[in-house]
Formats: structure tokens, sequence, C-alpha cells
């Protein structure tokens, strides 16, 4: 099973020395998956950005925003992929989600 973790800090900082604010886990497959949760549910004020690390053993397409749907021809979002680069790292507003899809 394909997988996509990413994991939330408050800053660039955190991620060499934590705390996470936010872990998760989203299966890959052919058909877009999203987060659970918003990237930091508890951040205030809300739109607050998090350095947010995104890791993937598949090769996909990886969106976000506040209701984002990854689409297998990746028009807006960002090419992810063992191939391509298995870790990446964003700044992610605190309120949105990420959504993911398989790449063919």
């Amino acid at each position: 099973m394909a997988t996509l973790q990413y994991t939330a800090f408050f800053s660039a900082a955190e991620v060499a020395n934590g705390p996470a604010l936010n872990q998760n886990v989203i299966t890959i497959g052919a058909v877009a998956a999203t987060s659970p949760t918003s990237i930091n549910p508890n951040a205030s004020p809300k739109n607050q950005g998090m350095r947010v690390r995104i890791a993937v053993d598949a090769d996909c397409w990886v969106l976000w925003g506040s209701n984002p749907t990854a689409l297998g021809n990746g028009l807006g979002g960002v090419m992810m992929g063992p191939t391509v680069s298995a870790v990446e790292y964003f700044d992610i507003p605190a309120d949105q989600y990420i959504s993911v899809i398989e790449r063919a």
C-alpha cells in the first residue's frame, strides 16, 4: 500500500527540534484521498502558515487547499515520488487540507 505521510511544524526551526503539531498518513490510490484534518486545526489565527514535511513512497500528484481534490493529470498539483523527490517541505496555511492521487 502506497502512502503519503505529512508532518506539520510551526516553523522551519522546529523541523529540526520538534515538536510536530500534526502528523497523518494518507493512502495513495487511483482515486484522490484527502487528509482527515487540516494541517493544524488548533492554529490561531487560522491562516498562520505551517512548515509541512511531505514524504511519499509512490509516484503521485499532491495538492493542498481549503477543499482540494488532486487530479490524475496533475493540474494545480505538485509531482512527487521516489523517482522525483520522495520528501519535500512546503509552507502551507494551517487551515488547509492535503489531497493526493497516484500518477499513472
